[in-house]
């Protein structure tokens, strides 16, 4: 492992097709003397096989080689959530699964709410699953707006704000009724919340204890989706139905 990741940088090249030495010496701004001594090294350790002036991975070196970059795309996932995860409690249950492949965008203190710019892109029609344990009103605006083009939403949000929407947001909780929109409540709700759009992406949003927005985590991979569903659909289970009421005029 560790002549892999100190000569990673070659090896990336090979896994991206330049495997003529002639080549490497073009794309590696190192001296040809170190790509050729990089390359005896892998050799060495059964990683490369040179034919010629090609260099190629062996069966050992390939299957190494993918669990090294395995490792790398978690530490770099890692890596760039980290001042999202020190924000959470020890046992928050956001991990791996909701993390891998996605794209962090975290809160700017002067405009805590610009990351909510980037919930957008949505196909009329998809269904919308909502857990919100702090209400934004960037985020009510967007559910409001899908509601209107046709989106079904199943909104899930703590016990403690729903008098604020019935009180302060009292057009978008209308809205909400007339459309039929099935709102639950719940005690207890996790330190993030989600908005998840069908089987296509989601957008988790971490809070700081205090409620204000820490950042915002974007994700369309398939496996993260799914399992966004199911973190919903667990805590759903959990809640209660809320009647929306109007009130008399």
């Amino acid at each position: 492992m560790q002549v892999i990741l100190s000569r990673h940088r070659l090896l990336e090249q090979v896994d991206n097709g330049v495997k003529d030495k002639r080549d490497l010496y073009d794309q590696l701004t190192v001296s040809r003397s170190t790509i050729d001594r990089a390359i005896r090294e892998l050799e060495a350790e059964n990683i490369l096989l040179r034919r010629g002036s090609r260099c190629e991975f062996t069966r050992f070196g390939k299957l190494a080689y993918r669990q090294f970059d395995s490792i790398s795309q978690t530490y770099k996932t890692l890596s760039n959530s980290s001042k999202l995860l020190s924000v959470l409690p020890e046992k928050s249950e956001l991990g791996m699964s909701l993390l891998h492949g996605s794209e962090v965008t975290l809160a700017n203190q002067r405009a805590p709410a610009t990351p909510f710019k980037d919930i957008s892109s949505v196909p009329d029609g998809e269904p919308i699953q909502a857990m919100l344990p702090v209400l934004f009103p960037q985020q009510l605006q967007f559910l409001c707006q899908r509601v209107e083009k046709g989106n079904s939403i199943e909104l899930l949000i703590h016990s403690d704000i729903i008098k604020i929407m019935e009180e302060k947001y009292e057009s978008e909780y209308e809205k909400m009724d007339n459309h039929s929109v099935e709102i639950n409540i719940s005690p207890r709700l996790p330190q993030f919340g989600l908005i998840i759009v069908g089987s296509q992406k989601f957008w988790l949003s971490v809070h700081r204890e205090n409620g204000g927005l820490h950042g915002l985590i974007e994700n369309s991979k398939t496996g993260a989706v799914k399992k966004a569903r199911q973190l919903f659909n667990q805590h759903q289970a959990g809640s209660k139905v809320h009647k929306l009421v109007k009130k008399s005029e």
